[in-house]
């Protein structure tokens, strides 16, 4: 019998303390997948997308002068060349579920972009990608294989600010 300095714990206390350990041990093993591939080895659902292009207009982003980071800046700079692309693509950070965005276009809109690493690696692979010519089909194929995850944004914003856009993108 566990008691308190009162006498007995009461069971739902003790319910209590089960799901907090039990909850402090999932978030220990989920701490130990690196967020930007957590996806992939949980096999979760794929995020939400257009799957038809917009007919209107598209939302404005927000400007690059906004963000003191320079990768973070170099990418909101980018994302208005882009954005029939980035509508049509998921956001493997699910922020469809967290935020109710319904495209990785709904990242930059916001602030969100600024703060998520994997909203930035999408929009730059999706860049580069645009650049070397890939189809919209193919580039949604690849970052629902992950293939974003590979994307070294500090690299990326140097090269970007140097304007050598073509060899930022390269492999």
């Amino acid at each position: 019998m566990i008691t308190s300095r009162g006498g007995k714990i009461p069971n739902c206390s003790l319910t209590l303390a089960k799901v907090m350990v039990v909850g402090a041990g999932f978030l220990s093993l989920h701490a130990l997948i690196p967020s930007n591939t957590r996806h992939h080895r949980l096999n979760l659902p794929v995020p939400h997308y257009h799957t038809l292009p917009h007919l209107n207009r598209f939302p404005r982003t927000l400007s690059p002068n906004l963000f003191r980071d320079q990768a973070t800046a170099e990418v909101y700079r980018i994302a208005p060349r882009m954005e029939r692309l980035l509508y049509q693509l998921p956001c493997y950070c699910y922020c469809d579920r967290s935020l109710g965005h319904t495209c990785l276009l709904d990242c930059f809109v916001g602030t969100h972009a600024s703060e998520c690493e994997i909203c930035q690696q999408e929009a730059v692979y999706a860049f580069c990608q645009k650049l070397k010519g890939r189809t919209l089909s193919e580039i949604r194929t690849d970052i629902l294989r992950g293939a974003w995850e590979k994307v070294e944004l500090k690299h990326f914003a140097k090269m970007l600010v140097d304007s050598k856009e073509v060899a930022a993108c390269q492999d």
